[in-house]
């Protein structure tokens, strides 16, 4: 029994292939249509065709609105970072003149302030000369109170600016110092300015 199946086996193998190799020139006989004469017409019908067409142009016009929405998104996006950026720059340009107003107004409010002194000593000037000229036409020889002041306010001018760089070296602030002797702030300022020109 064991030889008869064998034989069963090998029989049937023998059968499939043949089946295999005679569908397969069936198939190549069917294939051999002529290409050339082959046409989208022959192939479908008209509304086959009408419909094959209907569905590109809405693949078409999907993908370009896709192609549009993209598009935008991106510019967008850019238009934003150059945005971004453009603000950024103009927060750092008005910063930087903000702070050189701030300086233009102080430097402004200490020259008006330096004025004004001036203007206090001319006249005070004017004052001791007119004292000068009346003592002098009174006495020659007696020398004038007025002459010491001038002499006084000077020496203590001196010694204010003294006092000025010696607690500015000792690392007191400006407002500090101004507080400390009584002085403006654009004049310590002034002071200490002029001290570290000379260096």
């Amino acid at each position: 029994m064991e030889l008869l199946e064998i034989i069963l086996i090998l029989v049937g193998i023998v059968i499939i292939i043949i089946s295999c190799r005679f569908v397969d020139k069936n198939d190549q006989k069917k294939m051999q249509i002529p290409i050339e004469n082959l046409t989208l017409d022959k192939i479908f019908s008209d509304e086959e065709m009408k419909h094959l067409k209907d569905q590109i142009k809405e693949l078409l016009i999907k993908s370009s609105e896709d192609t549009i929405n993209l598009t935008e998104d991106s510019l967008s996006r850019l238009s934003n970072e150059k945005i971004m950026a453009v603000s950024e720059f103009s927060d750092q340009i008005l910063e930087k003149i903000s702070r050189n107003h701030e300086e233009v107004v102080f430097l402004y409010n200490m020259l008006n302030d330096k004025q004004k002194e001036l203007k206090e000593t001319v006249k005070e000037i004017d004052t001791v000369q007119r004292k000068i000229k009346q003592t002098k036409q009174q006495s020659d020889i007696q020398p004038s109170k007025t002459s010491i002041k001038t002499d006084t306010t000077k020496s203590k001018s001196e010694n204010n600016n003294e006092k000025i760089l010696s607690l500015y070296s000792e690392g007191k602030s400006i407002i500090e110092i101004s507080k400390l002797l009584n002085l403006g702030q654009g004049e310590v300022k002034l002071v200490v300015d002029l001290f570290h020109d000379k260096k």
